[in-house]
């Protein structure tokens, strides 16, 4: 089970087969090309996620979280070192899973639940895939919940983010967030927009790639997915 605290700790760590490295995600500028290399260098963030999210559950009762990860080209060529035959192979594919998987436990699955405002917990994930849409990584994981829980007459809050903002993890829409059809019947769901002044947004985009991580940046710039049954 994972406590509801935050950690700092980078996704893509490296497998043995290859280099090691202090801070992935500045050595993700490394493999960007040189005429894009000034636009990226400085502000936050450096890595983008588009991310869609299934609630599943009964009626009022939640139990886990279901989360498709499309990452953007160039985060997704610098995890797998610009190997994309890694999805010819199931084998190396699911090995790919498990690496990124055991990394995202140090971050704890950028994801923070709330019920009522009070933090919930939930268990490592050990159903999950790899797979690729294009020239983009795409991660499916479901985040089962330490226990099932009633949302009748209370308020589920989910934030998906990185601390540091140097990856930015987005839903496009409401559309992409999804309850199960029991659910549906008896909750709805609404998604908030961020609104970080401008002085953090100013601060945001000034931050240089090494700059030393703000562990409370990402939070001003988290979409809020909200719950409410009954």
């Amino acid at each position: 089970m994972l406590p509801s605290s935050r950690s700092e700790d980078g996704m893509f760590g490296r497998s043995k087969h290859r280099t090691t490295t202090a801070r992935p995600f500045a050595a993700l500028i490394l493999f960007l090309s040189p005429l894009i290399w000034s636009a990226l260098c400085y502000g936050h963030p450096h890595s983008w996620i588009s991310h869609t999210l299934t609630i599943h559950g009964e009626e009022t009762r939640v139990d886990s979280l279901e989360m498709e990860w499309v990452f953007d080209p160039f985060t997704s060529a610098y995890a797998l070192d610009g190997d994309f035959t890694v999805f010819d192979n199931e084998e190396r594919a699911s090995e790919e899973a498990r690496r990124l998987m055991l990394n995202l436990l140090n971050t704890h699955y950028f994801t923070y639940l709330y019920l009522d405002g009070e933090p919930l917990k939930f268990r490592i994930p050990t159903s999950y895939s790899l797979t690729k849409r294009g020239k983009r990584m795409v991660l499916a994981f479901l985040l089962p919940l330490s226990k099932q829980v009633e949302l009748s007459g209370q308020h589920l809050s989910i934030q998906t983010y990185d601390n540091t903002y140097f990856i930015d993890i987005a839903w496009k829409s409401v559309r992409s967030i999804k309850l199960d059809s029991s659910v549906a019947s008896q909750c709805h769901v609404g998604l908030v927009q961020p609104s970080p002044s401008q002085e953090i947004q100013n601060y945001a985009m000034s931050l240089a790639r090494d700059s030393e991580e703000d562990s409370e940046l990402g939070q001003h710039f988290s979409q809020t997915v909200s719950i409410h049954c009954g």
